[in-house]
């Protein structure tokens, strides 16, 4: 198993590429996805 900071650099790297995340970093965007794909209630 790798150093667990490799993960941390990988993720570095792939952004300083232009490479973005598929699940959004920003609370707003987490939260609007969570309200859109949970059940209703």
């Amino acid at each position: 198993m790798g150093d667990f900071a490799d993960y941390y650099r990988e993720i570095y790297l792939r952004g300083l590429g232009g490479e973005t995340p598929s699940i959004p970093v920003s609370i707003a965007e987490l939260e609007q996805r969570a309200t859109r794909s949970a059940p209703a209630s």
